[in-house]
C-alpha cells in the first residue's frame, strides 16, 4: 500500500503552510504523487559516470528540499518550496530498473505525496529536488528564491557533520542542465528532465532520478622501488577542499576554491599494507580552472612521522575527470608517484 507523506509547500515565498480556505484567488491545493530515486549498485542505465559502482555502501537520505516552478498565463514564474523535509525511513524501497531482457540498475526510491499549491489553470511545471543524509542547515533552509534562475543558483556550505560522517557521499540533486526527450532519453535538444508530467491535468505526477552533488576523488600512489629500502609513507592528508558556496543544481560549475577550506583523509589510513602502494577515495565538491583538470593539495609524511609534525612534503596533484561531461559530477582520478624522499 502506498503510504502518504504530506508536505505543506510554501506559497509565494510565505513561511507559513496554507489551508485550502486561505489560498489566494486562482490557486488550488493538490496532492501530487512524487517518486524520488537515487542510484546505488548501478551499471550503465542510471549511472552518471562518477556515481560509484557496487563496492560502496551508502546511507539513505534523511532530508529533502523541493522547489517547484509553475507557469501560467498571468505569471510566467511562481516558485513554491518545501523548506526542510524530514523523510520517513519506512517510505524507502529498493528496486531494479529493467533494461530490456537484462537486469538493470539497483535504485532506492522515496515514494509519497506532496500537497502542493499551484495555479488552478496552469501550463507547465518543473521540479528541482535535493536529498541529503544530513541537514543543509537553517541558513540554507531559510533561502527563498523568487525566480527559476535563483533556484538553479542555490548554494550550500559543507558542514562539519558532512565532513566527519561521509555526508557528501550521500547528497543528491537534480542537475539543471540534464535534458531529455519525450521518451526520457538524454538529449541535447530536449527539455529539463524535472518537467512535471501532466502538470496541466487534474492528476500531475513526478518521477525523478537524483545524482551525486560531490565528485568521487580516487587517488593511487606508489613509492618508487629504488627508494623503498629507505622511504615509506606514514601519513597523508588532503587539504584545501571546498566548503563555501557550493552549487547544488550546477555541481559542475564551481570554478573557485572560495574563502574557507577543510581537510580530508582520517588518520590511520596509511599502514604497513599500503605504505608503498595504495589507493584511497572520498567525496569532495569539485571545482576546476579549465578543461577537466581538478587540482588537489596533499600533505605527505614519511618514515613514521605523522600529521602532528610538519609534513615531509606538500604536493599538488591534478586529477583528471574520467568522463569529461558537464552535467554529472565526475569520478576524478589522480596518480602520485614518489621518486625521492625530499
Amino acid at each position: 500500500m502506498l503510504r502518504q507523506l504530506t508536505i505543506s509547500l510554501l506559497l509565494c515565498s510565505l513561511l507559513i503552510a496554507c489551508t485550502e480556505d486561505q489560498l489566494p484567488e486562482g490557486m488550488v491545493m493538490m496532492q501530487m504523487p512524487v517518486r524520488l530515486y537515487m542510484p546505488v549498485e548501478q551499471g550503465v542505465q542510471t549511472r552518471a559516470m562518477g556515481d560509484p559502482g557496487t563496492t560502496e555502501t551508502f546511507s539513505l537520505p534523511e532530508y529533502a528540499y523541493i522547489y517547484i516552478v509553475s507557469a501560467y498565463a498571468e505569471r510566467p514564474e511562481v516558485i513554491n518550496q518545501t523548506g526542510e523535509i524530514h523523510l520517513n525511513p519506512e517510505l524507502w524501497t529498493k528496486t531494479v530498473i529493467q533494461s530490456g531482457i537484462n537486469p538493470g540498475d539497483s535504485v532506492f526510491y522515496y515514494n509519497g505525496y506532496i500537497d502542493v499549491v499551484m495555479p488552478a489553470t496552469r501550463e507547465t511545471g518543473r521540479i528541482y529536488a535535493v536529498l541529503s543524509r544530513y541537514s543543509l542547515g537553517s541558513d540554507f533552509a531559510a533561502k527563498i528564491p523568487t525566480t527559476e534562475e535563483q533556484v538553479k543558483n542555490l548554494t550550500f556550505d559543507v558542514t562539519a557533520e558532512m565532513i566527519e560522517q561521509h555526508g557528501l557521499r550521500d547528497l543528491y540533486s537534480s542537475p539543471y542542465n540534464l535534458l531529455t526527450d519525450n521518451a526520457g532519453n538524454q538529449s541535447a535538444g530536449g527539455h529539463y528532465y524535472g518537467t512535471i508530467r501532466n502538470y496541466a491535468s487534474a492528476h500531475p505526477s513526478l518521477s525523478l532520478m537524483l545524482y551525486h552533488v560531490a565528485a568521487k576523488v580516487d587517488l593511487m600512489w606508489n613509492v618508487d622501488p629504488s627508494i623503498q629500502a629507505t622511504t615509506h609513507l606514514s601519513d597523508m592528508q588532503f587539504v584545501n577542499l571546498k566548503v563555501k558556496d557550493c552549487y547544488l543544481f550546477r555541481p559542475m560549475e564551481n570554478t573557485s576554491l572560495g574563502s574557507d577550506t577543510y581537510t580530508a583523509m582520517p588518520s590511520g589510513i596509511i599502514n604497513t599494507g599500503n605504505q608503498w602502494y595504495g589507493r584511497y577515495s572520498f567525496y569532495a565538491i569539485p571545482y576546476h580552472t579549465g578543461s577537466d583538470i581538478y587540482p588537489f593539495t596533499i600533505k605527505l609524511w614519511y618514515n613514521g612521522s605523522t600529521r602532528g609534525a610538519e609534513p615531509t612534503k606538500t604536493v599538488s596533484v591534478e586529477t583528471v575527470s574520467v568522463t569529461g561531461v558537464d552535467t554529472f559530477t565526475p569520478w576524478v582520478r589522480g596518480f602520485l608517484n614518489i621518486r625521492n624522499a625530499e
